[in-house]
């Protein structure tokens, strides 16, 4: 036989879950069913309540900083789709790699860049004139 005071803080519980399916933080909810009964709702005595209304279906726990609740809906009642068993696959063998014909004639092309940088001088721009020695630092 279920608690009295437990069954009415399921009810109070339920009466302040959004209607619209949208969730509401266990943090806020606990404080609001304290403020509806005039009195505090300890968190255990909360989450029995709770915890008895998500087993039976009625609502569906989220995510959430302190976590979150709301109504259950039909969608929540379909069980997931599975993903079909392992024995149920067919397997077919891998195909082998293809080896390179080692006789094969290749075309190598060259790659040249169009662009040139800028911090390489074309050759004989540099000499020992313009670009004295230097001791190391």
């Amino acid at each position: 036989m279920p608690d009295l005071a437990a069954t009415s803080l399921q009810d109070v519980l339920l009466t302040l879950v959004p209607a619209d399916g949208s969730a509401i933080g266990n943090i806020t909810l606990r404080s609001a069913v304290g403020d509806k009964l005039d009195r505090d709702v300890d968190e255990a005595e909360y989450a029995v309540a709770r915890d008895a209304l998500v087993a039976a279906g009625t609502l569906v726990k989220g995510a959430g900083r302190g976590g979150s609740v709301r109504l259950a809906s039909a969608a929540d009642a379909a069980p997931p789709p599975q993903a079909p068993a392992a024995s149920d696959a067919v397997t077919a063998p891998l195909p082998k790699p293809v080896k390179a014909d080692k006789n094969a004639a290749h075309d190598i092309l060259s790659y040249r860049h169009a662009d040139k940088r800028k911090n390489n001088p074309e050759v004989g721009k540099v000499t020992p004139d313009n670009d004295p020695f230097q001791p190391k630092t």
